[in-house]
Order: structure tokens, then sequence, then C-alpha cells
């Protein structure tokens, strides 16, 4: 029996893609006044989602080697201790077969990394049809470096355009486990299908209602059948309320002035599966709600890790007041992360808010 070593690596990333478009270069690419250069500043926060927020900005500023302005990338604020790693790519397309680009490979930043770094240019070409490019040199040694004047100069118009890639990394991971090549690949496969089966037929039972012995009842009047057993076996409160001679074990129906019957069936279907439905999102804020009620351990911990995927600038802070309201401290946690990223933005919303749908940060 042949055994082999399985090994899983992780790096948490956040991509992010950006253009920034300087008008009138012809002009100010013959600029040497510091002061009018500093107004063409790209400013942006990235990191929330891996606790690597972090505040940078692309600048041009003259450069005396090249008697002309150059482009520049600076970090601007880390709260952190600990170095991580970034990878910055900027491109400037001429025409539809040369490329200008720049690619620096990964940077380590640390809190007191907040020396400028010069952006180099080399170019790439390709012929015809061809989706491939190639330096223009036979290699990257060889490569010519061209600066953002002479870059300017072989393209038409006054404005430049910036295409921008920025990739941060945070946390890594590396694990590694011995696994049986032979039958426990034969176990795990043929268990993922019975777990599947066994999915379906729970399932087949809550939508049927075939000897179902409790009825809910939803504030728009939706009727939907369960079982007490099943109810019980993955909730407490649930368990407690049917062995008790409580009015929902003697008339077998549970009255919701609190929950509608779609966001029912989202909570319904995990308790009987243990699948969360696509449709969550769209009544996530009852399916929290009951995970909570009814105390859902497993819900609860799925909410935790996907009410954050959810969060925009249109429902951060109710978003954020949710998971404030029924204790998910690790999801208020990103979703105020994401909040800070952008302080303008923040300040703006918390003018344009009432005093009462306003969240307490910590």
């Amino acid at each position: 029996m042949s055994q082999s070593l399985i090994a899983n690596s992780q790096v948490d990333n956040e991509v992010h893609d950006f253009t920034w478009n300087i008008k009138n270069f012809d002009f100010i690419s013959y600029i040497r006044n510091r002061s009018v250069l500093n107004q063409h500043v790209f400013s942006f926060t990235v990191g929330s989602s891996i606790d690597k927020v972090s505040t940078w900005k692309l600048f041009l500023a003259y450069d005396a080697a090249e008697k002309s302005p150059a482009l520049f990338l600076q970090l601007i604020e880390y709260a952190g201790t600990d170095e991580f790693p970034v990878i910055l790519e900027v491109y400037v397309d001429n025409g539809i077969n040369e490329q200008f680009k720049l690619k620096r490979a990964t940077i380590l930043f640390t809190p007191t990394s907040t020396e400028p770094i010069k952006c180099n240019f080399i170019c790439f070409s390709r012929k015809g049809k061809s989706t491939s490019w190639t330096l223009t040199s036979l290699n990257n040694e060889d490569a010519k470096i061209f600066s953002l004047k002479t870059i300017f100069q072989k393209l038409s118009g006054s404005e430049l355009k910036l295409r921008i890639k920025f990739q941060i990394f945070g946390k890594y991971s590396f694990t590694t486990f011995g696994k049986d090549s032979t039958s426990s690949t034969i176990l795990e496969r043929e268990q993922a299908k019975s777990l599947q089966r066994h999915r379906k037929v729970a399932l087949s039972l809550l939508e049927s209602g075939d000897r179902a012995d409790v009825t809910f009842e939803t504030k728009d009047d939706q009727r939907i059948a369960a079982h007490k057993f099943i109810l019980s076996m993955q909730s407490n409160v649930f368990a407690a309320m049917f062995a008790t001679e409580m009015k929902e074990k003697t008339e077998g129906v549970v009255k919701l002035d609190d929950m509608g019957g779609d966001g029912l069936k989202v909570f319904l279907k995990f308790v009987y599966t243990g699948e969360l439905d696509e449709k969550w999102n769209e009544f996530y804020d009852e399916v929290v709600y009951a995970a909570n009620k009814y105390q859902v351990q497993s819900l609860i911990d799925m909410c935790q890790e996907m009410l954050p995927t959810l969060v925009s600038w249109d429902n951060c802070f109710e978003i954020l007041k949710l998971a404030e309201l029924h204790d998910l401290a690790a999801a208020k946690k990103k979703v105020e992360n994401f909040i800070k990223s952008d302080p303008d933005k923040m300040l703006q919303l918390l003018r344009e808010s009432p005093s009462s749908k306003r969240p307490r940060f910590t």
C-alpha cells in the first residue's frame, strides 16, 4: 500500500486594479516645480480584508537623472508591526503592439519603510495577432529603461493613462499530512457522495413536509412545515420549546412575527443540511437573527465568516450594527476595517446618516 504526503499552502492576499488618467502630460513632462508636481498624487488604501490596512500613494516628482518627472511609490501609513510583501505593476499602452510596463517583483515593507521607490519602465512588444508580449531586448538585463517623458513622446494626445495593479499579501499557512493513496482516497470519495445523498434526503423531507409535526407561521402569512426532532437536534432552544408544555408543543404551531417565510426557508435549509442557500444574501438580517435567537452555533460561525463578504458602502453601517447587535465580534472587526479603509468616505457617510443609524466604532 503506497503512502503520499499532501501539502497545503496558502497566502492571504488582495488584488486591486486602478486607472490613473494624467491630463496635459505634454505640459507636466517639462515641469521641475515641486509645488506643481505635488498636485499629481494618486492615493489609495488597501488590505482591510487581510488585516494589513495600509495607505499608499503613487506620485510624480522631478528626477534629476532623467531631467523630467518620474513616478514613485510610497507607503504613507501602516499600523501593524510585522513585515509584509506587495507587488506593483503599472502599464502604459502605445497602440495594440507596444506596451511599457513596470513590474516590481515582491517588495518587502515594514512600518518604517516610508522612503519613496522609483518606478522604472521597460518596453514590451508583440507581432501580428500574437497574444504574448516579449521584451524588445534579448533579456531583462539588456532591456532599456524608459522615462515617462520618453514614453509620452511615443504616444498620441496629451493624456497619459496608467493602468495599475497592486497586490498586497498577509498571513500564510503551510500544512502537511500523510495520506493513503488507495483505500483512504476511496473512503473519502465515497463518504462525500454519501453525505451529499443524506443532505438531499433531508432537504426533500423539509420541502415535502412529509411526517411533519410542527408548522411555522411567518409574518407574511406563509405556513412552513418542519420536524421537531430535527430542529431539536440542532438547537437547544427548539429542544426546550418542544420538551415543555408550551403552546408550540401542544398546538404544534410556532408563530413568527419577526421573520418572513423566504428568510425562514434559508434558515431551515441550513438546519436540515448544513448548507447555506445562495439566496441568503437577500435575507441575511433574518438569517443572522434566527441563528442567534435559536442558538444554532454552526450557523452563527458561518455568519461570522460570510457577513463581511456582503459589505458595501451602501450597507456597511447596517451590517456593522447587525454584527454588533448579535455579538458577531469577528465579523464586526472586518466590517470596521472596511469602513476605516477610506476615512474620507467614512466621514461623508457619518455626516449623511441620522444619529440613530450611526454605528459605534471600537
